[in-house]
């Protein structure tokens, strides 16, 4: 992983293995009869070069493979996909302090989580993380109110979460 890659001193080799891997998978989807594990394939790498792009501080680079990330799993129409894409690009968005795209992205997200199937661990992970982003984000604009409110969603759906995990 992009994390592991950087404790061990590696994110720029990692940066450059994930570019590759989803450049190829994206190439190998466009010619494909039967595409939709290659969009997966470069999907996932796109995210991850994302991230690897984003943690060594490559930010214009990071929105780029997270915008290509997030056409991928378009294409899939796979939540899944869609909201890791979402976070790589809004947590660049974020380090940019271009708070008003971070937060357009946070609602996008709302509604794709939608697409996940009600009550599975996947779905209320994602809108736990969600509503954790929004209420940091709302903290940062000094809406404490509403801070609050997505604060005690996120509790909420933590315990939920922790509740079917060890159940």
């Amino acid at each position: 992983s992009a994390r592991r890659a950087l404790s061990r001193g590696e994110i720029k080799d990692a940066l450059l293995s994930y570019e590759s891997q989803a450049r190829e998978a994206e190439a190998t989807a466009t010619k494909s009869s039967s595409p939709e594990a290659h969009w997966k394939t470069a999907a996932a790498a796109y995210s991850q070069a994302a991230r690897a792009a984003r943690i060594s501080g490559q930010l214009q680079k990071a929105i780029a493979y997270g915008q290509k990330a997030l056409e991928a799993a378009e294409k899939l129409k796979n939540p899944e996909l869609w909201l890791s894409a979402n976070e790589q690009l809004l947590l660049a968005y974020r380090s940019l302090n271009n708070f008003d795209k971070s937060r357009e992205l946070l609602e996008k997200g709302l509604v794709v989580v939608k697409e996940i199937p009600a009550d599975t661990y996947t779905r209320v992970a994602w809108e736990a993380n969600l509503y954790d982003k929004i209420g940091q984000d709302l903290m940062r604009r000094r809406d404490y109110e509403k801070a609050i409110d997505a604060f005690s969603q996120c509790i909420y759906l933590s315990e939920d979460r922790l509740t079917r995990a060890y159940s």
